[in-house]
Order: C-alpha cells, then structure tokens, then sequence
C-alpha cells in the first residue's frame, strides 16, 4: 500500500538525502518534521515546546518545498514582518503556484489542541480565508 513517492521519500530520509521532487499536498512532509521534533526534544511545557518547534521549522525548511513557508506572519490579508501589532504567526502556510496563500497549519506539542474559536481568530487576525489545520 506505499506511493512510489512515499518509497523515494523514506529511501531519502533512510539515506540522510532531501527529495528533489515534491508531489501532491504536503501533509506527509510536515507529518514527517512533526514526529522528528517531538521526537528529538524530551519534556513538555513552554520551554520544550519552543525547542520542538524550532526543530520542526528547521526540519520543514531542509525540505526545500518552495511553496511552503514556515513562521510567516500576516495582518489584513499581507505579509508583515514577525511581531508586527495586530499579525499573527503560522507556523506553516502553502502558496499556491501564483504565490498565494492556500492553506496554513499550526504546529502543537503536548496536549494542546488547535480548537475552532482560536482558528476563527486567526482568519480574522490574518485577513487570509484558507484552512488552517492543526499538526501534531
């Protein structure tokens, strides 16, 4: 029941290579970062999970997937720069091939869960009406 991408994928991953070739949505790839940085950092609490997710942005950015970004920020509908008032911080969003954003996910660790009012806060915070889902 394996992809013949999902073989080339874990052969890269056995073999320390990044895949060259990108096929279909990215849900595998960011499943893959998830598991390396929860299981890469021991421990739960805010601390472990600021090192779990810099492990699992550095993990998603070695992918190389360049209609994937990770920890960009918006703010009615634009770009802005991290930190910016009234923005707010994906940990990972997709463009399409016009460089729009389609979809965004954010990372949790722990018990934290991404619950439907936060995700209705982020579209209003964001100006951006695209899925956002919840990897863990």
């Amino acid at each position: 029941g394996m992809s013949a991408y999902a073989l080339y994928y874990d052969y890269c991953m056995y073999r320390g290579y990044v895949p060259r070739t990108h096929i279909g949505s990215p849900e595998r790839e960011l499943q893959k970062a998830a598991e390396t940085a929860n299981s890469s950092v021991d421990g739960n609490g805010h601390v472990a999970g600021t090192k779990k997710h810099k492990v699992f942005s550095d993990t998603v950015k070695s992918y190389k997937n360049e209609r994937i970004v990770t920890e960009a920020s918006y703010k009615g509908g634009d770009y802005v720069s991290c930190g910016t008032k009234g923005s707010i911080r994906f940990d990972v969003v997709q463009y399409n091939r016009y460089g729009e954003v389609i979809k965004a996910w954010d990372f949790k660790t722990g018990s934290a869960y991404l619950s439907q009012s936060r995700i209705s806060a982020m579209i209003r915070r964001s100006g951006l009406d695209i899925p956002i889902h919840m990897i863990k």
